[in-house]
């Protein structure tokens, strides 16, 4: 049947991919090697999804499992490609660690003529985090600006992550960044509570928190969980009971003991 899918009707070609898109990791593995064989060595038999939006899917759905280099074989064979398929494939190679081929696909997109947009630069930013990426940072960030992008929420909110998951060195610039942004969402915030927590930071990370609701900025479950976390790391027990207290009040944490006891 799926090897036979393009000479279907078109109804029942649309039926099946739907069901494709609804379906397991298996059903894809499957589907994929009934047109292209296995993803290490593909053939060359073509597959045309009935639309645009159809292919885009796909993409993402390949990339969500791991498996990119079949979701490059769709995008390859897309006729016209917008900056939603572009973007989808950068996404789908940054959200599996693939970060040259992110960066080469911009590249690409560039050379098409497609203009980034906020989204794309923020999945670029994913392909920014962690030790060593200092230069894409820098990048990213030149490009977001150069674009008019850079204080698009999406956009400052992966800038700040891709600094503050870099060191304490880079914490400083998410800092920056930081106290120039105008407009400081939960988001903003738990980003940069989490940076300090991870990089040792605690007093600066509780100092953050109690910043977030001086200026009535609600912490999600997560910011909690962050603050009542650290207050056990430098031994703060009874502000982290407190901290837990108020987030079972606001129903954001079970109420359950908390882990500074």
């Amino acid at each position: 049947i799926f090897s036979n899918l393009n000479s279907l009707p078109h109804q029942m070609s649309n039926f099946f991919w739907n069901m494709f898109k609804l379906n397991c990791k298996r059903s894809i593995r499957i589907f994929y090697k009934a047109h292209y064989g296995s993803e290490a060595q593909p053939n060359s038999r073509p597959i045309r999804p009935s639309s645009h939006r159809e292919a885009t899917t796909i993409i993402k759905a390949l990339c969500g499992r791991g498996a990119t280099a079949l979701a490059r074989k769709v995008f390859d064979e897309m006729p016209h490609r917008d900056v939603v398929a572009w973007t989808a494939m950068i996404s789908g190679y940054a959200s599996n660690g693939l970060h040259d081929e992110a960066w080469a696909t911009l590249r690409r997109m560039a050379g098409a003529g497609a203009a980034p947009n906020a989204f794309t630069l923020t999945a670029l930013l994913g392909a920014c985090r962690g030790p060593g990426r200092r230069r894409a940072r820098a990048a990213a960030h030149a490009s977001a600006v150069r674009r008019g992008l850079g204080a698009a929420p999406y956009v400052a909110n992966a800038l700040l992550d891709a600094y503050a998951s870099c060191g304490d060195g880079a914490v400083g610039d998410a800092r920056r960044l930081f106290d120039e942004m105008a407009e400081r969402t939960a988001v903003t915030w738990t980003v940069m509570i989490a940076g300090y927590a991870r990089w040792g930071r605690a007093d600066v990370a509780l100092e953050m928190f109690r910043r977030m609701v001086l200026d009535s900025v609600e912490p999600s479950p997560f910011a909690y969980s962050i603050a009542i976390s650290t207050c056990g790391s430098i031994r703060h027990p009874t502000l982290g009971r407190q901290l837990h207290a108020a987030s079972v009040k606001h129903d954001l944490i079970s109420n359950t003991p908390s882990p500074t006891r």
